[in-house]
């Protein structure tokens, strides 16, 4: 999968008690985009759901 080089999204939740960044990458010729959670941040609240996903070195968390 490539991403767009061009596009990419910076999307945060500053919210109760939370504070959570994403980075989203389109995807070359598709109308997909593709979300990463950095895991250097504290994502002990959401430790449950990030389990079931990927973690890659460089960007996070896969969704």
């Amino acid at each position: 999968m490539d991403f767009e080089t061009a596009q990419h999204l910076h999307i945060g939740y500053y919210e109760n008690g939370l504070d959570i960044e994403v980075t989203a990458y389109k995807v070359i010729g598709e109308d997909k985009w593709v979300f990463f959670i950095d895991g250097e941040q504290n994502l002990s609240e959401l430790k449950n759901v990030l389990d079931n996903y990927v973690l890659i070195d460089n960007f996070g968390y896969k969704y």
